[in-house]
């Protein structure tokens, strides 16, 4: 899964932009994996985002000490 991530990243999000200063790639950055996380949809979780994909899981139970 991180695999798929730092390929995507590096093809997508860093390979279409030139950065000009350290704020514009963060800001580009921060867009892109925002993006990312929240609004692509992802196979690995049925074609939903993660966020839709964590709020339809049930909390996970604590163990106890």
């Amino acid at each position: 899964m991180h695999q798929s991530f730092h390929d995507k990243f590096r093809r997508v999000g860093l390979g279409r932009e030139m950065f000009y200063t350290l704020s514009e790639s963060r800001v580009v950055i921060r867009d892109w994996g925002q993006k990312f996380n929240e609004v692509r949809p992802h196979r690995s979780l049925g074609m939903r985002t993660p966020e839709e994909f964590t709020a339809k899981r049930p909390p996970r139970k604590r163990r106890a000490a």
